[in-house]
C-alpha cells in the first residue's frame, strides 16, 4: 500500500488486500503505520522538490533560514503557498 500525493490524497492497494475484499480494503488505512504514512508524499518527491518544501517549512518559523544548495525563486513561490495553508505566530 502507498499513498500518492494527488489532491486529496490517493491511496493504492495491492492486490493481496484488495483481494481480501470487504474488512480487508475496509481497514487497509488504519493498518498503516503513522509514522511511514506521514512521510509518504515527502519521501517519494525528488530531491531537489524535497530541499525546496523543507527550506521553505524552516523559513515559515526562521524567515533568515540559509537556502543551502536550492532554488531560490522555488523556495520563494512555495514559502508564498505554505503562508497560505499554514497559519503561524510570527
Amino acid at each position: 500500500m502507498v499513498a500518492e500525493p494527488t489532491s486529496p490524497v490517493s491511496l493504492i492497494i495491492g492486490a493481496s488486500i484488495a483481494g481480501g475484499g470487504g474488512d480487508a480494503i475496509r481497514f487497509a488505512p488504519a493498518r498503516r503505520s503513522s509514522s511511514r504514512s506521514i512521510l509518504a508524499i515527502p519521501a517519494r518527491l525528488p530531491l531537489d522538490e524535497l530541499g525546496v518544501l523543507t527550506v521553505a517549512l524552516l523559513r515559515l518559523f526562521q524567515p533568515d533560514f540559509p537556502g543551502l544548495a536550492v532554488d531560490a525563486d522555488a523556495v520563494t513561490a512555495q514559502l508564498q503557498k505554505l503562508k497560505r495553508l499554514i497559519r503561524h505566530r510570527s
